[in-house]
């Protein structure tokens, strides 16, 4: 292979690497604002939930205490709705967080093997060539 295919090749392997990566970010940060997006919707129905047990605590006549009431319930229902959703995207952003640990682990797994053979392929060869240097040595 000349110098030029090398070089296309390596900079094709830079581009699929690149374009990967970045697919990774965006996940990543979409995941992360829906996160963001959940806790802004969970803290706008805590306000409106502390917004009605105020003006029922407040509330004088019986008619608006039960409309405040099952307005209170259904607030506590959405926001439980919402705490879920929460939940579930935390766990998804969890698991991709311990993948890409474990594909990291495994890469330099497979790293430190390829490390490992290389130096013991280096240690041969200069025991070899060492060897055959003592023998020069010694018959002059």
């Amino acid at each position: 292979m000349s110098k030029w295919d090398d070089f296309k090749k390596t900079l094709g392997n830079f581009a699929d690497k690149t374009v990967t990566k970045t697919r990774e970010l965006t996940d990543t940060a979409s995941l992360k604002i829906k996160i963001a997006n959940k806790e802004a919707d969970r803290d706008i129905e805590y306000k409106k939930l502390g917004k009605l047990t105020y003006a029922k605590l407040k509330a004088s006549d019986g008619h608006s205490t039960e409309e405040l009431t099952v307005k209170i319930s259904e607030s506590i229902e959405k926001l439980d709705k919402i705490i879920a959703e929460l939940e579930t995207l935390k766990s998804e952003d969890e698991e991709r967080k311990a993948s890409k640990e474990a594909e990291k682990a495994a890469k330099s797994s497979a790293r430190n093997d390829e490390d490992e053979e290389l130096n013991t392929d280096t240690i041969n060869g200069f025991d070899t060539t060492k060897s055959e240097d003592d023998s020069d040595t010694a018959s002059v």
